[in-house]
């Protein structure tokens, strides 16, 4: 009797969504095989007070999975893409990518008002510096605070008055079938997305090849070649969670696009670039903008966020 393959999964009910998605499409693939969900508590997800700058690195929603994969207690780790460490986890294999949802941002507003007609002084609540940096250099009249909790917490502070608006990834609220709340998705050139927004990281053991082969026919080779791009930019340029510093890679004329963005968040100074693939690997892609970005004097904004 072949074992059974367990998923392990944040408790949060998008995360349950996620690892859903790659469970039912594991079945659909094996049906003979037992796939179980596993929910595993982050610290992350127990201290749903502080900044999540303030954890240090944004594995604090990986680290403890990882942990359990090590020690065999789970198989198969579903993480959002962007929560993951930009370098290549040691150890690990990132063994499948979905294909990736809309990576946008989105504003959800109190009184469903657009971006650019909120009333100055208007509150909006986000989590992260690289929203922020973007906003407020587009509005200065407006205040970003921070905000951190589930898709529905955040959303219930705002209705609470707390906020006049919140700004959250347009694929969890897809995943969540929420769309109908959503009141203005923000264009990529306003609010730059995340690395690996809207990408799930479908992570397995380096020595388990069972399990690898598995899940290697959910893999979307385009989504990858994106991402890998995206990250490779991050990795390449040293910024951590705490500078406001993105890239995107998207598809235009048959060919890759790369996007990069890096923020002084006292001054909300904004350094943009963009390079177009010339049959570089993903990584070399990603090297190049960095090198662009660095030549625009990102190197100094991000060292000094980061002292």
């Amino acid at each position: 009797m072949q074992r059974a393959i367990v998923i392990g999964t944040r408790g949060s009910a998008l995360s349950l969504k996620q690892a859903d998605e790659v469970l039912e499409e594991l079945r659909r693939l094996y049906p003979e095989r037992d796939f179980k969900v596993q929910v595993i508590k982050s610290l992350g997800d127990r201290d749903k007070v502080s900044p999540i700058s303030r954890f240090g690195s944004k594995g604090v929603f990986v680290a403890e999975l990882e942990s359990h994969l090590q020690q065999g207690k789970i198989d198969i780790a579903v993480h959002s893409l962007k929560d993951m460490p930009s370098e290549d986890p040691v150890g690990f294999r990132i063994a499948a990518i979905p294909p990736r949802l809309d990576p946008r941002d989105v504003l959800i507003s109190a009184r469903g008002t657009s971006f650019y007609d909120l009333s100055p002084g208007s509150r909006l609540g986000t989590g992260s510096p690289r929203r922020k940096a973007q906003l407020k250099a587009a509005r200065n009249d407006i205040e970003v605070l921070d905000i951190r909790g589930n898709i529905d917490t955040r959303m219930r502070k705002m209705e609470e008055g707390q906020y006049e608006g919140v700004v959250l990834a347009a694929a969890g609220l897809v995943r969540m079938d929420w769309e109908g709340r959503i009141t203005e998705y923000l264009p990529t050139h306003l609010c730059l997305p995340a690395v690996g927004q809207g990408a799930l990281a479908v992570e397995v053991r380096a020595d388990d090849e069972e399990t690898q082969r598995l899940v290697g026919p959910i893999d979307h080779p385009p989504t990858r070649r994106a991402v890998e791009a995206e990250r490779s930019t991050l990795s390449s340029m040293g910024g951590g969670c705490l500078a406001p510093i993105t890239a995107y890679a998207c598809y235009e004329d048959a060919g890759l696009v790369l996007r990069g963005m890096v923020a002084d968040q006292a001054t909300y100074q904004i350094i943009r670039a963009e390079v177009k693939s010339n049959g570089e690997s993903s990584k070399e892609l990603g090297l190049v903008l960095a090198e662009k970005l660095n030549s625009l004097g990102a190197a100094s904004m991000i060292a000094s966020v980061e002292r």
